[in-house]
């Protein structure tokens, strides 16, 4: 402490600051009684800027969007009220993790938005409808779905066997070998 004319003279709210985080480390190093390395809940957790390894908007695409995941946690779809699964960003850039342009949504209207949602319906078989039964290549019966144009039990024998089945056309009885 410094005294000048007999009085002490105020400490800068720097030096009080370095003061209190030296304390503390002091602290947790007698509460841990393993040095300086601090561990587990001790360990302070620094994120944002202030960290030595932050890269910024250089970061990769994925940590963006965990960045995104940490702050904004998920609640009811903005658009139709269904449950919240995904965290749109509106201008595309993930980097970009403002409350203005963080959107959260459920996931037919993120794909909706995307622009995925027609490519699934036009891809999908199962929103299609049921497809009709097509003949196997081997034994000629009916049956869906096919693998490599073969019913199941002929994909199965030709899988295990390395050969054909050995059916007669109309896929009833056996060929006589």
């Amino acid at each position: 402490m410094l005294v000048l004319l007999g009085r002490p003279a105020p400490v800068p709210a720097v030096q009080v600051d370095v003061v209190a985080q030296v304390a503390a480390l002091v602290y947790n190093h007698r509460m841990n009684r393993r040095g300086w390395n601090l561990r587990g809940s001790n360990k302070p957790i620094i994120r944002g800027p202030a960290r030595s390894t932050w890269k910024g908007d250089l970061a990769a695409t994925g940590t963006k969007r965990q960045r995104a995941q940490r702050r904004y946690r998920l609640r009811a779809c903005d658009r139709c009220g269904r449950p919240g699964m995904d965290r749109h960003h509106r201008d595309g850039n993930t980097g970009n993790n403002e409350p203005e342009n963080i959107e959260i949504l459920c996931r037919r209207c993120h794909m909706e938005i995307d622009g995925r949602l027609d490519r699934f319906k036009a891809t999908s078989a199962s929103l299609r409808g049921p497809q009709p039964r097509k003949r196997c290549s081997n034994c000629e019966r009916l049956s869906k779905p096919l693998r490599r144009g073969r019913c199941h039990a002929c994909n199965e024998y030709l899988r295990r066997q390395g050969s054909e089945r050995p059916y007669v056309i109309d896929g009833r009885s056996e060929r006589l070998v």
